[in-house]
């Protein structure tokens, strides 16, 4: 329920854009966020690991430096709010089991970093890399390196060196990573071995001095749900380039009888990703990027095609070169931090 005493199911979408997010009176025991943390506990009481971190909603996903602690975006908190983020975004960052609790190991990373102070440790700045390397405004990823794990998308390991800690950590505590086997670089497997090596160090203990402030919660954010999707889509680049809505807007439709544009794209990505990349000489990671920027879109804006799908898809491949050459241009093949 809101303050004002209304359930969110009961607000229309623009009743709940009104609404300022300090008064979506959400709560972490919604099934969704306490099955997720429930199975995070549980997978590091497997480990040995005596921590409970602090959980808060706030607008985004981080665990603050210093802190024992992980903010988990609000919008997890109610399937409205999850309707209306990938709505207006296009997708819902942790929208479901596997990819939260890809999330939330990652976030425990920070944690565990931050309780125990890790980073000061020698061996920890020699394979990751230092901490106080001053986070980029963007990266550009090498797919082809063997030198991280793969665990989130956009192979944010090689963001920076704590997120390569964070990245290796959550592959380390997934007891479905089978890393022993899956992984065979020498640099990765040095960097997963340590990590064992620390944690089995770790078992049982207690942090000495434990921080559980609460940074930026949601009931401090006063601004409402309109000017939240307002400034991520700016913060995004979202909606940037109309010329290319338009054209989406010419190749499909808003007629909800036709397929889905979203669905016809994604059966076509893996033929669209090689014939592009092979006709612009490109890496397949960065047309794979571009597509899945218009399936967002399409999913925003709820296209669907009435063409067969050849025409369709000819339509699409004309603007996806047209874009994917602007991506370039433009520097949007680097992921923005």
């Amino acid at each position: 329920m809101t303050r004002r005493g209304k359930k969110l199911e009961n607000l229309t979408d623009s009743q709940l854009l009104e609404t300022k997010l300090s008064d979506l009176n959400i709560s972490l025991n919604c099934e969704f966020i306490r099955e997720s943390v429930n199975k995070l506990q549980e997978e590091l009481a497997q480990k040995g690991l005596r921590i409970k971190p602090k959980i808060w909603f706030s607008d985004e996903w981080f665990s603050p430096d210093g802190v024992i602690g992980i903010a988990i975006p609000f919008y997890l908190a109610h399937p409205k709010l999850m309707e209306l983020e990938r709505h207006y975004i296009g997708e819902v960052e942790g929208g479901d089991h596997n990819w939260c609790m890809k999330l939330l190991r990652h976030e425990m990373g920070h944690v565990i970093d931050n309780a125990f102070g890790l980073r000061r440790r020698k061996r920890r700045q020699v394979l990751f890399g230092l901490s106080k390397t001053p986070y980029p405004k963007s990266y550009d990823p090498n797919p082809y390196s063997k030198n991280f794990v793969k665990h989130l998308d956009g192979f944010y390991a090689q963001a920076h060196p704590d997120e390569d800690w964070a990245e290796t950590f959550a592959v380390w505590l997934n007891p479905d990573s089978n890393w022993k086997k899956s992984y065979h670089s020498k640099k990765v497997m040095s960097k997963l071995n340590y990590i064992e090596e620390v944690m089995t160090g770790l078992k049982g203990l207690r942090p000495k001095k434990a921080c559980y402030d609460v940074v930026a919660p949601i009931e401090d954010t006063n601004i409402k749900l309109k000017t939240y999707f307002r400034r991520k889509l700016k913060r995004l680049n979202i909606n940037q380039n109309s010329f290319f809505h338009r054209d989406l807007n010419r190749i499909f439709s808003k007629d909800s009888r036709g397929l889905k544009a979203s669905r016809l794209i994604k059966q076509r990505r893996s033929n669209l990703t090689t014939k592009l990349s092979q006709e612009l000489g490109e890496p397949r990671y960065r047309i794979r990027r571009v597509i899945d920027t218009i399936i967002n879109d399409c999913n925003r804006e709820n296209l669907s095609s009435m063409e067969s799908s050849r025409q369709a898809e000819k339509k699409l491949n004309d603007l996806l070169v047209r874009r994917t050459k602007r991506f370039i241009e433009l520097g949007e093949h680097r992921i923005r931090m």
